[in-house]
């Protein structure tokens, strides 16, 4: 009896220690699967912040921008209530909610100054979120995201063509205060070559607009440049006013005294 007895608590013994293993390798993998959860999470949540934050509202469709708001405030409040640092991401999402609140209200518009694509870093970070950002919301199943669908293609679109436009113009016209018509006249030539890459019939204001200042810039660099004297000239005159006294300049007038005057 008390044989049989050790043997049903070895085997309860056994069948507990196995469903606590159990039972931990599934909190583990739930832990584990959760972690991996939170870490998509706040990437895309990076994601969106750089969006809304990082780059010029002109190059932002406005229904894609109010998109990523409300995505910025749904993602934090997920993450707030996962995450090991709720009090993080609690002050996270108390931003990401009063910058949709204010924007809504037309009360601020974030963003940098469009200028800062003259700087060809700032100019490739834009393009590639803008990249980013459209593929992020294109995969999300959602309706919501279904319904972007131009706006996205036309994000696109922005990214490949205008940003390297505008970054060739602001460059061009960078070239010209600095007294560079050669170069400014080279980038406006870029800037239009990258103009041509929108191939769409019906085009946007901002390319008409941009195709106009580009030319008007591109007139007055042409005519500053054909008031200038060419490189040889330049050089030429740069020798002479050098070398202005030499063996082939005609020898100076002599003062003669008063002596030499008279007779």
């Amino acid at each position: 009896m008390l044989i049989e007895v050790i043997g049903g608590l070895s085997f309860i013994a056994a069948a507990s220690h196995v469903a606590v293993k159990a039972i931990d390798r599934r909190t583990t993998q739930k832990g584990i699967q959760t972690a991996r959860e939170l870490d998509q999470q706040e990437r895309v949540f990076g994601t969106f912040a750089s969006f809304v934050n990082d780059i010029p509202r002109e190059l932002v469709p406005g229904p894609v921008f109010e998109y990523a708001l409300h995505q910025q405030s749904r993602i934090a409040e997920a993450i707030s209530r996962q995450s090991p640092t709720p009090m993080v991401w609690e002050g996270n999402l108390k931003d990401a909610r009063k910058l949709e609140r204010h924007y809504r209200k037309g009360k601020m518009a974030p963003g940098p100054n469009i200028s800062e694509l003259s700087d060809r870093d700032n100019a490739r970070q834009v393009h590639d979120t803008l990249l980013r950002v459209s593929r992020v919301i294109a995969s999300a199943d959602t309706q919501a995201a279904a319904d972007l669908g131009l706006h996205l293609q036309e994000m696109v679109r922005i990214a490949r063509v205008r940003v390297p436009a505008e970054y060739h113009y602001r460059r061009g016209v960078k070239s010209s205060c600095d007294n560079l018509p050669g170069e400014a006249l080279t980038h406006y030539r870029l800037a239009l070559s990258c103009l041509t890459a929108y191939l769409e019939q019906d085009k946007p204001g901002w390319w008409h607009d941009l195709k106009d200042r580009v030319e008007q810039s591109s007139e007055r660099a042409r005519s500053v440049r054909s008031k200038q004297p060419s490189r040889l000239e330049s050089e030429v005159a740069a020798l002479t006013h050098k070398n202005k006294a030499n063996l082939y300049d005609e020898p100076p007038a002599l003062k003669l005294t008063a002596e030499e005057t008279s007779s």
